[in-house]
C-alpha cells in the first residue's frame, strides 16, 4: 500500500501559540485558515483550510467566481491582491456595503 487516508482534506492539525477564539482567521505560510472551535494555547486542534465559509469582507461589491485575498491588517477579505494571501473565490455575489462574503476557502499549493 503506497498511501492511506489520515484525515479530512478540509482541516490541518495545529498547536496554537496563544488561545484562539472560534472564527479566528490565521495565515500560515501562503494559506488562509480559521478555527471553527476555540483553541487553547499548546493544545492540538484543527484549522479549516478549505470549504464554504462566510468571512468579514471589504465594502465594495464582489462577484461570484472572483478571487479574494485576506487582509490581515484589517481582518477582512479584499479583492486587492497586493501583499495579501489568496483565500479562495466568492461563492455568491456580495452587494456593495455588505460586510460579509460567502467564499470557497481554498488552500494555496
Amino acid at each position: 500500500m503506497s498511501a492511506i487516508t489520515i484525515g479530512s482534506d478540509e482541516y490541518i492539525d495545529y498547536v496554537p501559540f496563544a488561545d484562539l477564539p472560534a472564527g479566528q482567521v490565521l495565515v500560515i505560510g501562503e494559506n488562509v485558515t480559521y478555527c471553527e472551535q476555540p483553541m487553547k494555547l499548546g493544545v492540538k486542534g484543527a484549522l479549516r483550510v478549505s470549504g464554504r465559509v462566510e468571512m468579514n469582507a471589504d465594502t465594495p461589491a464582489l462577484t461570484a467566481g472572483q478571487a479574494v485575498y485576506w487582509d490581515v491588517a484589517n481582518s477582512r477579505l479584499t479583492a486587492t491582491p497586493s501583499t495579501h494571501k489568496k483565500a479562495g473565490f466568492v461563492e455568491i455575489d456580495k452587494p456593495v456595503n455588505a460586510t460579509r462574503a460567502r467564499i470557497m476557502l481554498h488552500p494555496n499549493m
